[in-house]
């Protein structure tokens, strides 16, 4: 009978750790027999750990606009790069919170954020890649867009995103909105 070297050398180390007096080494190297934990069980037990979804929100928020200010300068290169980085924050929101409760019950955010990828972000992404100006004007403001009907969806209408003002400034309309439903301004 062939006996796993993995097996072998934890029972050397346990039978030395016991010769030695250091039984807690012993205990340690030997086998156990409780089931391993399942992926589902780990997820729930890391949950709490996870950052909030709008700590990953904010880091979509600040590579977006530096998406703008990086094909505002023609620095087409930098601009698909913050692009990407703009989509790997917004699925990593996706990943802390793929369904949000909602009045009508819940939505998928994971199918929202497809859509967005295959429609808005796929047309600005065309447009980096084209390196045309005015397609990319057209790519972000519709992606703006797109980003505020997802925000309505997941009703956060509060959360507006808005074109950029100056390199470092967030996105984030905060003038009230006014009665009849537009913008503060």
């Amino acid at each position: 009978m062939r006996v796993p070297l993995a097996f072998a050398l934890g029972l050397v180390t346990g039978l030395l750790a016991t010769a030695f007096g250091r039984p807690e080494v012993a205990r340690a190297q030997t086998p156990t027999t409780a089931p391993a934990p399942t992926v589902r069980s780990d997820a729930t037990d890391l949950r709490p750990l996870l950052p909030f979804q709008g700590h990953a929100m904010a880091d979509a928020e600040s590579h977006f606009a530096k998406v703008w200010f990086a094909a505002e300068k023609r620095n087409w290169t930098l601009a698909g790069f913050f692009l990407n980085q703009t989509l790997s924050s917004l699925r990593w929101a996706v990943r802390i919170r793929p369904v949000r409760p909602v009045k009508e019950g819940e939505i998928d955010l994971q199918a929202i954020l497809e859509a967005i990828e295959s429609s808005a972000l796929s047309d600005l992404r065309r447009a980096i890649v084209d390196q045309s100006p005015k397609a990319f004007d057209a790519a972000y403001r519709t992606t703006l867009e797109t980003c505020n009907a997802c925000h309505r969806s997941a009703e956060r209408a509060f959360l507006r995103v808005r074109m950029p003002g100056t390199p470092g400034e967030g996105l984030l309309d905060l003038e009230a909105e006014t009665p009849a439903g537009g913008a503060g301004r």
